[in-house]
């Protein structure tokens, strides 16, 4: 069941509606039981700000979910090509040690960066913010992480990871047989958890942690 709220607003802030550019004050959303709290634009009545009932939990299982996907996408091959009698398999940080070997340093360390370090670190940023949270607790630092993670974003390229490997596929089909392995399927996966976990991830929900009436 999802309600829209009325507008009370803050003072202190103001926001632009994305649609129509309308600068307003920032309505404060108030939440019921098992609903949706949105606020509306008064001119073009697009959605200003929408906060969903429990939605540190969901991201939390989702990033929790998404962890796991990405060990799984580290711990196995990616594939198996069957050429004549002989079968090679190849995992993430096995494509890196083959480019590295072959001279290609700078493109192994983007493979290890944006589809290892950084979503390892975005998932462990948000595991260590929802946790406390879910326990009715405060986390003892919140801007350094926060700011971390916001630095992060943009290096987090597992899509683009799975489109390279899909195209290197397509190239391979009439050379040799191909036996997708757990580490395709997971990093499938992790890239669905991943987009999940950022789009229900309220970072205002986390600053407001630090204003006196949350202390």
């Amino acid at each position: 069941m999802e309600t829209n709220t009325p507008l009370n607003y803050d003072t202190r802030a103001l926001i632009a509606c994305t649609d129509c550019d309308l600068l307003i004050q920032a309505p404060q959303l108030k939440q019921a039981e098992n609903t949706s709290s949105t606020a509306l634009c008064p001119r073009c009545n697009a959605v200003l700000l929408k906060q969903a009932n429990h939605s540190a939990s969901r991201t939390l299982a989702l990033a929790i979910a998404a962890f796991f996907m990405l060990l799984l996408a580290n711990a196995f091959p990616i594939l198996t090509l069957q050429i004549g009698s002989e079968s090679i398999s190849c995992s993430i940080f096995g494509a890196a040690d083959t480019l590295y070997q072959q001279g290609m340093w700078y493109l192994s360390a983007i493979i290890i960066i944006t589809t290892i370090i950084t979503p390892a670190l975005q998932l462990m940023i948000l595991l260590y913010l929802l946790i406390p949270i879910a326990l009715g607790k405060r986390p003892q630092f919140i801007v350094v992480p926060m700011k971390i993670f916001n630095a992060l974003h943009p290096w987090s390229m597992i899509e683009v990871f799975m489109l390279g490997i899909l195209i290197s596929l397509s190239k391979l089909m009439g050379m040799a047989r191909i036996e997708p392995d757990v580490a395709l399927w997971s990093i499938a996966i992790l890239m669905l958890l991943l987009t999940a976990t950022l789009s229900t991830f309220n970072p205002k929900k986390i600053w407001q942690l630090l204003t006196p009436a949350h202390q």
